[in-house]
Formats: structure tokens, sequence, C-alpha cells
């Protein structure tokens, strides 16, 4: 019979405890951050977004995470995914370890998937604007446009990104955590909607292709994992409006809050980002079978402000991908993801997509689309 080593022991009880203590505590505080002390200590505006807010916002010391997300959908039923971070995932409390990634799902089913590491001399992080190198990699902008380039010994891929509509962020874009609001999350959609040219050359073959896309920026500075217990995300173009909607439910230890957030823009202009106006119907729950987390077939969300209202629904056709975080994991850490029960999983869906729009109760639009949506699931399941 195998013993197992006394340290090996004393870790899996201390994580044992740690992920206890996180779940029993008293329930503290989790914020979105709106108030004038919070703009002050961010040095942004309430009514204005600057180019370095989409610069590097954290040290990239350990304990820091931060990326910069791009997507596209092409002309001929392309997708593509380019992201470039401080480090890999799974190594949140490392040191600064540069990673850009690409994923591209090709219409005939097949996918291209590749990653770049560069060391710390190989990069560079801006902090007065998007412009990020990674090697011969570079992610660069200034809120309007965007130059994304990726290669490899057998794939290249240049996008330019032109910015359709304004760029936006729910209040100061920071969630804060605890008492003294020293742990946050930050979101800010740089693009919620852009128009995109690609060109994709792979295996002696090239492609120019015509799209829309997406650019987003994240970082935080806690594990995820301690902040929330899962959340939808949901973008879509429908029509002359673009859309952005997600539910964010926090961990027990905040008291399991919910924050809902909402924009609507139309010809490039945001019309509706008040998420006290917003209500989210979540129907038809059933649980996923290859994850056992409950999943809603279709989410309404409704948003009311004097005489407008909208209504968003997302009906899901199918699972397009799914992963249980434990999979990428190994050694000691998984082990302990194992003993501690962890089961976090993400799945994206696609799907049809409808908006109402009414003005006095008269229905003045009402257009159907498709779209693509996830539900990253950290913690325990709440329904």
């Amino acid at each position: 019979m195998q013993i197992i080593p006394k340290y090996l022991q004393r870790l899996v009880l201390a994580v044992m405890i740690f992920i206890f203590l996180n779940n029993v505590a008293f329930a503290q505080k989790a914020a979105l951050g709106k108030e004038k002390k919070h703009y002050e200590a961010l040095n942004i505006f309430p009514d204005s977004i600057v180019v370095r807010e989409d610069g590097m916002r954290t040290s990239g010391k350990r304990g820091t995470f931060e990326w910069w997300y791009f997507d596209a959908h092409l002309d001929d039923g392309s997708k593509i995914v380019i992201v470039f971070f401080t480090k890999p995932t799974h190594k949140v409390k490392g040191r600064l370890n540069p990673l850009c990634t690409v994923d591209i799902d090709w219409p005939d089913g097949s996918k291209i998937h590749r990653e770049y590491t560069a060391s710390t001399k190989e990069s560079q992080f801006s902090k007065e604007q998007c412009d990020v190198v990674i090697g011969n990699n570079f992610f660069r902008g200034d809120l309007k446009h965007y130059e994304i380039h990726f290669e490899d010994d057998s794939l290249s891929v240049d996008i330019n990104l032109e910015r359709e509509t304004e760029s936006w962020r729910p209040h100061t874009g920071h969630w804060y955590f605890g008492k003294r609001q020293k742990k946050y999350f930050a979101w800010f959609p740089s693009v919620p909607l852009g128009e995109v040219s690609a060109d994709i050359r792979y295996q002696g073959s090239t492609k120019k292709l015509q799209g829309s896309g997406y650019h987003d920026h994240n970082w935080y500075n806690k594990n995820i994992l301690t902040m929330f217990n899962h959340w939808y995300w949901a973008r879509a173009e429908i029509g002359d409006y673009t859309i952005i909607l997600t539910q964010m439910i926090t961990t027990k230890k905040y008291d399991h809050t919910d924050f809902p957030i909402v924009m609507i823009a139309k010809n490039g202009e945001i019309i509706a980002d008040d998420e006290e106006k917003l209500k989210l119907v979540k129907k038809e729950i059933e649980l996923n079978k290859e994850t056992g987390k409950p999943v809603a077939s279709i989410l309404i969300f409704n948003y009311e402000d004097n005489d407008r209202k909208y209504i968003v629904t997302f009906n899901r056709e199918q699972n397009i991908f799914i992963k249980k975080m434990i999979e990428s994991t190994r050694g000691i850490p998984k082990l302990i993801a194992k003993i501690t029960g962890f089961d976090g999983s993400y799945i994206r869906f696609t799907g049809d997509v409808s908006l109402e729009a009414y003005k006095d109760n008269i229905l003045t639009d009402h257009i159907e689309d498709n779209a693509i949506w996830e539900l990253m699931y950290f913690g325990k399941n709440l329904e």
C-alpha cells in the first residue's frame, strides 16, 4: 500500500480548509464600481473613454492576470479567435509569461489551433494604449482601429479591425470584492462591433476574407474562482443593433450577488445600458450530461425604460463546445481538484436570437438572427 507523503497530505488539507472557509465565511460585499471614488482611483471618467484604458492595466506580477481578446465571423462562414495573454490561464500566480493563441473554425468543420510563447525580453506591453508584442506577433490599436498579427511555421494571420459601435464599459468596468475592495475583476469592451478584413495564409494557400468582429480587454488581481460562481455572456448583431448581455453571479462568500449587464446600440450609438432596468428570465433548465451543470435553453432579457422596451431572447439549438476545467490540470492540482470536488466547466452554445423593440407599447422592430453565447460555471450548482 502506497503512503501519501506528509507534505502532500498537508497541502491537500490546506486547500480543503481554504475552500471550506471561502464557502462558510460570513458573506462579504461585491459591487460594481460606479461611485465617484472609484473613477478617481482609476483616473477614468463616467462619460468618456480614453485610449490608455486599453493599455496594460496590471503589473504582470504574481497574482495578476490580463488578456486582450478578439473574435470575428467571416463572410465564408469561418470563425476566428485571437487572444494575447500576460501569462497562461493556469499560471495566474506565476510571473509574467507572455502567450498568444489563435483558433480558426473553417466552414467544413476543420479547425486550427496555435499557441506561441515568448520570453519577457521578446515581449512588450504598453500602458499608453493597446500595444502588445509577443515575439513576432502583435495586437495594437487606438480604440478606433486595430491591427493584429500572428505567425508561426505554417500559419500567418493579419487582421484589420475598424470600430463601428462606440467603445463602452459598464460604469468603471471594475467589480470589487471584500470590505476594503482590494480585489477586483475588470472588463472593457473596446470594440463592441467592428468591420474586419483578414488575410490568412496556411500551408501555402491564402484567403482574403471580410466580416465583423469584437474586441475586449480583461484583467484581475485575484483568483477568479474565488470571485464568481458562474456567468452567462452573449453578444449579437441583429440588423442595425449591437447587443452585449451578461449575468454574473458571485460565489457564496460574496452572497451570490447577481450582476446583470446590458448594452444595446443602434447604428453604432448606445441606446440602452442601465443594468437597473434589466431583468433576466431563464427557461427550460436542465443538467448537461457531460458537465452536470444546469443549462437554460432559453434566456430572455427584458429591458424597460419609461416608454421604451426591448426584449432579447436567445434560444439554444446545440452545444458547440464543452470543456471540463479539470481536464486542463495535471499532477497535484488535478489531485486536489478531485479531492475537493471541483467541477468547473465551460459550454458554448449556438442558436437563434431575436430582438423586439417597443415604443409606447407599440412594436417598432422585430428582428431574428443566429448567435453564439457561453456559460462559464466555476462553482457548485445553484439551480
